[in-house]
């Protein structure tokens, strides 16, 4: 009999319970001293994660710092935890069923949060859980997820407090009303400064939420004279302006709906007069237009103000607005079916405000129009030739002389007139990406449509010279042999066979006039997998995707490697979801085929797959990568754009100065592209939202020199509006107009 047997017949005896406690506690100090038994099994779990230096807990007792061995472990179930700063918590239950076990773990980066606080009035003091963090506006940046306090202080006004939920990777904004202590001391302001804005919009709050409506009308009467003052301070303006626009939409709490609709009469006339009283304070046009929300009046209260505005500043400004109401009339028209109406709206756009850029998108829908709705190809073509003598700089233009140049072979049959069209996209466009390809078709144009083999021969002739390096040579090649063929030069017709399959081996055309015997056998036992693999999709895709990895393996020098090569990359990230494993699979692509021309589309699409990850850094390397090894690709301006998207504001990875370095960047490698105003813009942004002392200065700097340089950019709207809140608005520079 066992000694555990023993002990348990003697259970219930004196002597029995006492040898019961007496292994209980030996067991317990055994397990405690982490000495194994001799039945139990122990192996050694590795634990390594990417980053490093994550701390590693197993069945919750911490035991170092990855990478790192954990000796001893029985075997069987355990929870393991990994936790490193700025990385979400890693949590698994584990087995361990052998000598040595290996856990790997990529981390995922913890995306923080950020909190953008400003007040009416500037200059509160901001505190976050009770710390002093700087004065509004201010962004808070790197802020754990989480429910933190928020509080506000400033000199002479209620302490306002609010709780702020940040939120992994958003912004909270917060914007926060303080009220003053006392209706005497703003009066007194008013008295002893009657151009000082911010008194008017103060007291005039206080009286709505006394429920003294005539007082808080009269006083913002006055405050709107008042920012007709050479002193006052454009950010100023801007709130007392946004205090009635807050009462009119009833933002904040003085009334009930029957208090609201009396005032709105009353505001609208406030405006209206307050145009008369006033015809150069731009504020009343525009917040009128707004309210009246209805494009014909808006528009006709922008063409007044242009009418008696001084400063090209703001006469700018107002041809902006009034592009951007005309055109939207104008679709409005257009979803009525009113398309003669339509029409017409959209040239008064492009004849009265021939600079804004509302005009550019009035012809190009023009040009649709024509196009699409009325069937006239040839107005269409009109249309569009318009466009790019109106606007020859426009990052359009190329695309728009390259659709003429298609319609002209496609729906007109104008062979002749393409291939003039397609020569000038060439002449006028050199470096564009697509000059092989529209060349190609001009060599087309001339051998399928015109039926003139020695023009077609030129030209192809003239691709293989232009584009020595250019991959779909091998098309051209194989249509220089088949001309020769018919032209009876078979000699001439074997020497471009030959060229095509010594120089594109993998190419589709190569399997057409390759003579070798084993690389034909090669080229169907390839084709046969292929055809089976795709066909075994629908029933079984990791089959599938087994047979096209063993077709890149064994067929490597075949176009079938290259396609099968990419049927595992676009399954795994388009149908099976799985990002990560098509990156790997698209690298993989780049690393057998690094001659391929699709290796530049393919390097670009890992980059924005790492972006929509969130997995920010890596998608850093690639758009870097890619902008170095395909320096004179047209999508550089593209990578450039969305490295300085990857480091914005609002992208949850905000860095301020990587931010403003690949702004500047772009900005200085590409000052033609159409998109840098809204790259200015951000760029300007990174100034005004940076913590408290801030850069006021260099904010107003960028600001003023975008709206100086680009005043009839579609942002110009959203620049004005920051540049009032920095006191650099144009209101200031039409009262000292005079």
């Amino acid at each position: 009999m066992s000694f555990a047997m023993s002990i348990v017949n003697s259970c219930g005896s004196k002597e029995g319970d006492k040898n019961l406690l007496r292994v209980s506690i030996a067991l317990t100090l055994y397990i405690m001293l982490g000495v194994a038994s001799a039945y139990e099994q122990v192996g050694r779990l590795h634990i390594i994660s990417e980053p490093k230096g994550a701390m590693a807990f197993l069945d919750g007792k911490y035991v170092g710092l990855t990478p790192l061995t954990v000796e001893g472990v029985a075997y069987g179930k355990h929870l393991l935890r990994l936790f490193k700063h700025g990385y979400r918590l890693w949590v698994s239950a584990i087995e361990v069923s052998a000598t040595d076990v290996t856990i790997k773990v990529n981390l995922q980066q913890r995306q923080l949060g950020s909190i953008s606080v400003t007040s009416i009035p500037p200059g509160a003091n901001v505190f976050l859980n009770g710390v002093l963090m700087g004065k509004t506006p201010i962004a808070l940046h790197g802020i754990e997820p989480g429910v933190y306090t928020l509080r506000l202080e400033r000199e002479d006004f209620e302490t306002w407090q609010q709780e702020v939920k940040v939120e992994e990777g958003k912004v909270a904004s917060v914007e926060a009303r303080l009220e003053s202590r006392s209706e005497a001391y703003l009066v007194g302001l008013i008295n002893s400064d009657p151009e000082n804005v911010q008194a008017y919009y103060e007291l005039a709050h206080l009286y709505m939420i006394r429920g003294r409506y005539d007082d808080a009308l009269k006083i913002l009467e006055a405050g709107m004279e008042a920012c007709m003052s050479k002193k006052a301070l454009t950010s100023d303006m801007r709130r007392l302006y946004q205090e009635i626009e807050r009462i009119y939409t009833g933002q904040y709490k003085f009334g009930d709906e029957k208090v609201l609709n009396m005032l709105r009469p009353r505001i609208l006339r406030l405006l209206e007069e307050g145009i008369k009283r006033a015809p150069r304070n731009h504020y009343n046009y525009t917040l009128l237009a707004d309210f009246v929300d209805e494009p014909q009046k808006a528009l006709e209260l922008y063409e007044a103000a242009l009418k008696v505005m001084k400063t090209q500043r703001a006469r700018s400004y107002f041809e902006v607005l009034a592009a951007s109401t005309l055109h939207r009339l104008a679709q409005r028209m257009l979803n009525k079916k009113d398309i003669k109406g339509a029409i017409t709206l959209l040239e008064e756009v492009i004849q009265k405000y021939p600079n804004a850029y509302a005009s550019k998108d009035a012809l190009i829908e023009l040009g649709s129009i024509y196009m699409d709705r009325l069937k006239d190809t040839a107005k269409a073509i009109e249309t569009w030739r318009r466009f790019i003598s109106l606007y020859p700089e426009d990052d359009r233009c190329p695309s728009i002389l390259l659709r003429i140049a298609d319609t002209l072979a496609t729906s007109l049959k104008d062979y002749k007139g393409a291939i003039a069209e397609y020569r000038r996209y060439i002449n006028d466009y050199p470096n564009m990406d697509d000059c092989p390809s529209v060349h190609l078709k001009i060599a087309q144009l001339y051998h399928q449509a015109l039926k003139d083999l020695n023009a077609a021969l030129k030209e192809y002739e003239a691709i293989v010279k232009t584009y020595p390096d250019w991959d779909r040579l091998s098309t051209v090649l194989k249509a220089m042999g088949d001309i020769w063929m018919q032209l009876n030069e078979r000699a001439k017709a074997e020497e471009a066979y030959s060229e095509l399959v010594r120089r594109f081996p993998r190419s589709f055309e190569a399997i057409y006039v390759d003579k070798d015997t084993d690389r034909k056998k090669r080229w169907q036992e390839a084709a046969k997998a292929y055809s089976e693999a795709y066909k075994l999709e629908r029933e079984n895709i990791k089959e599938a995707l087994k047979r096209y990895e063993a077709i890149v393996k064994e067929f490597t020098d075949t176009y079938y490697a290259v396609a099968s090569m990419q049927r595992v990359a676009y399954i795994h990230q388009y149908v099976l979801k799985d990002k990560e494993r098509g990156i790997e699979a698209w690298r993989k692509f780049i690393q057998l085929f690094p001659d391929d021309d699709r290796c530049e589309d393919i390097l670009f699409q890992i980059a924005s797959t790492y972006a929509s990850l969130k997995q920010y850094k890596e998608a850093a390397e690639a758009y870097r990568l890619f902008v170095k090894s395909y320096p004179k690709s047209d999508k550089c301006i593209h990578a450039q754009l969305f490295l300085t998207q990857i480091y914005s504001i609002g992208s949850g990875n905000y860095d301020r100065q990587k931010h403003i370095e690949e702004s500047l960047k772009l900005m200085r490698s590409y000052p033609e592209y159409d998109g840098i105003p809204t790259v200015w813009l951000y760029l300007a942004l990174n100034f005004y939202y940076q913590a408290y002392p801030g850069d006021k200065e260099r904010a107003q700097q960028e600001l003023l020199k975008l709206v100086q340089t680009y005043p009839y950019c579609s942002i110009r709207k959203t620049a004005e509006y920051y540049l009032d809140l920095i006191d650099a608005g144009l209101q200031h520079e039409e009262n000292i107009a005079d």
